[in-house]
């Protein structure tokens, strides 16, 4: 990397470091209105730059994702308790 790389790339840190306290200091909402806008306004950007349908699509991925983990979850956690089930000797199923 050059040094001259190397330094813009220090600069743009600085920046974006400063940038962040002063944002911070004059916010006008708390943080969690603040992440809750700024998510807002994020899928607002997305919808216009790839599609409502898209975002929705994404959406219900993810919302399939996070039921899928869940039931994952549920079914080790039934594993777990059925390892540690004690059975009398010549005792099936």
């Amino acid at each position: 990397m050059k040094k001259s790389d190397a330094s813009a790339i220090a600069w743009f840190g600085a920046g974006v470091a400063c940038g962040t306290a002063v944002a911070l200091l004059v916010a006008p909402h708390s943080g969690t209105r603040s992440r809750r806008i700024l998510i807002e306004k994020g899928v607002e950007g997305l919808e216009q730059v790839i599609g409502e349908e898209r975002v929705e699509k994404a959406q219900q991925i993810y919302e399939r994702g996070r039921e899928s983990a869940a039931v994952v979850h549920d079914s080790l956690e039934v594993a777990k308790r059925a390892r540690n089930l004690k059975r009398p000797l010549g005792e099936d199923g």
